[in-house]
């Protein structure tokens, strides 16, 4: 990220600001996807004016720079294995929307971490195309906070370190690695594909996962209704003949002729 940045602070929220923002990146479409929170994974962002030019507003309340959470700790396999998954899986979304995943920052200092959930949050850079010098900062950064004890973090860094110090980085790559170390597979779906929400009038958020999850129990719900109600309908039928057989009196509608088969009585009314 390049131009002037400063930090804003109002009341109990904290902004990255960028200044120096082409107008250009802002009006086409991937600036108008990543403004309107489509992406998850992303910091939300909105547009200021300011002194008659445009800035950008990353929302980045309760989240630290990568470099500063990791100035005195090192990256543990977990942390590194954390930060990599999440990585690959906000790429392939917003290649999804055809976005360009490049167009992350991925300086240290531009990175946040969420301490809570201890997962990595991502700007989208506004201000400039190359982001090669940026992927080589990560894997600079990742090679030496990492911790050295132990083999698979020291693996892992050096895959990585290679693959963003190259002249170009592939996520599939990256997933391949992780799939052949059993690391991939299980944490496919940590961060859960977002589509775009759309708000029904029950005020209910429908998704696409979960329009998948809703629609076959709903389907079973209401095959089984209609299976309890054919069963109720033969059972209250069955039920009415055996009524009829054993006590024909009961019912004047009906009487017995043959070998105990129900008639109606033709003398009295159809009703």
């Amino acid at each position: 990220m390049r131009g002037k940045i400063r930090y804003q602070k109002e009341l109990q929220k904290t902004y990255l600001v960028a200044e120096e923002c082409g107008k250009e990146r802002l009006e086409n479409y991937c600036g108008q996807m990543v403004l309107r929170g489509r992406i998850r994974g992303l910091a939300k962002c909105g547009i200021h004016l300011m002194d008659g030019r445009r800035e950008i507003w990353y929302d980045i309340s309760f989240l630290q720079p990568l470099e500063q959470v990791f100035a005195v700790k090192e990256l543990v396999y977990h942390d590194l294995r954390q930060l990599t998954l999440h990585m690959i899986q906000v790429v392939n979304e917003m290649e999804r929307y055809l976005l360009d995943g490049g167009q992350l920052c991925f300086e240290p200092q531009f990175l946040y971490w969420d301490m809570e959930t201890e997962t990595p949050v991502f700007l989208f850079d506004f201000t400039e195309d190359d982001t090669i010098n940026s992927l080589r900062a990560l894997g600079e950064f990742i090679l030496e906070r990492s911790c050295h004890e132990e083999e698979k973090t020291v693996d892992l860094a050096y895959f990585l370190y290679e693959k963003l110090s190259g002249e170009s980085f592939s996520v599939k790559e990256v997933e391949q690695y992780l799939e052949e170390h059993g690391d991939w597979t299980a944490d496919k779906h940590t961060v859960p594909e977002r589509i775009e929400k759309e708000t029904k009038s029950t005020g209910i958020e429908i998704t696409e996962d979960t329009d998948r999850r809703i629609k076959p129990a709903t389907e079973e719900k209401e095959n089984s209704r209609e299976n309890t109600e054919t069963y109720d309908a033969e059972k209250s039928l069955l039920w009415n003949e055996s009524y009829h057989r054993e006590d024909p009196e009961k019912n004047p509608c009906f009487s017995v002729a043959g070998e105990g088969k129900g008639t109606r009585n033709p003398d009295l009314p159809v009703f």
